[in-house]
């Protein structure tokens, strides 16, 4: 027990050269949280083990990592997870939370019953005074493997890329997401079994979860790539936005730029790979 804090665990080792404490399959509750907040402010989590460092005030999570954080949502690691914290007046705040090896990260947004869902096999860091998020997929040889790009997921899209970005805003005492930019080798797709399918490729993305606005961009020299079974809609264009009606959830799709409403053989193959 310490200012608040609450763990158990099945052992202790203490590091006295290093300051450390190094507890096994720790469970327990932090009240430091990302926002301060008398009634909102408390960090549950559980893991393999847990190592503190005292000189940095730093906490280091290892293997099988559960967190679910009041303000956040709810973090799952396999590896590795860092927390520092620092004051703020006179309550002790979480500063970053980063990440190593592969990370899912949960917000229920609210009024939604499906949460939005960030999976990642590299790196993430979430800061605090910043109020982003940054996301990067781990390479090899030089590239990112299919099956290694950061996947998003909400109630009615989902895509993936290499690197994302998330940038939030304190609601009532909750960080909420405002903004997701993803970009590199983006494979935008409707995942609702009953729905028709949409799919899309792009070069960078960025949405808005509260209006549901989706713009894609493509590189300079190359197209964005959209397909709608429903409308039997194909566009290549520079920029595809989808905009959704707030009153009606009536969506429009436009192209922006030099737009093409057929693909080319090229282009096709593409799509369908």
């Amino acid at each position: 027990h310490h200012l608040g804090d609450l763990i158990d665990s099945t052992k202790v080792e203490i590091d006295l050269i290093k300051e450390m404490l190094i507890l096994k399959a720790p469970i327990g509750r932090l009240v430091s949280s990302l926002v301060p907040h008398p009634e909102n402010s408390e960090v549950r989590f559980e893991a393999d083990e847990l190592r503190w460092e005292q000189p940095t005030n730093t906490l280091s999570l290892l293997n099988n990592i559960h967190i679910q954080d009041s303000a956040l949502g709810m973090i799952d690691a396999d590896e590795y997870l860092q927390l520092t914290q620092k004051k703020v007046e006179d309550k002790t705040v979480i500063q970053t939370i980063s990440t190593q090896g592969k990370t899912r990260l949960e917000h229920l947004a609210s009024g939604q019953t499906k949460p939005q869902v960030l999976i990642c096999h590299g790196s993430m860091l979430l800061d605090r005074d910043k109020l982003s998020a940054v996301l990067q997929s781990p390479e090899e040889k030089g590239r990112v493997l299919d099956e290694k790009q950061i996947y998003y997921e909400e109630e009615r899209i989902a895509s993936f890329a290499e690197r994302a970005r998330i940038d939030y805003a304190i609601v009532d005492s909750k960080i909420t997401p405002v903004s997701l930019t993803m970009t590199r080798n983006i494979r935008l797709f409707s995942h609702v079994p009953d729905a028709p399918k949409r799919c899309s490729l792009a070069d960078r993305l960025t949405y808005s979860p509260e209006t549901h606005t989706l713009i894609l961009f493509a590189d300079p020299g190359k197209r964005v790539l959209f397909w709608d079974e429903g409308q039997s809609l194909c566009i290549a264009a520079q920029e595809v936005h989808i905009i959704q009606d707030s009153k009606t959830k009536q969506e429009s799709i436009k192209g922006v730029g030099n737009v093409k409403f057929a693909f080319t053989s090229q282009e096709s193959e593409l799509l369908q790979d």
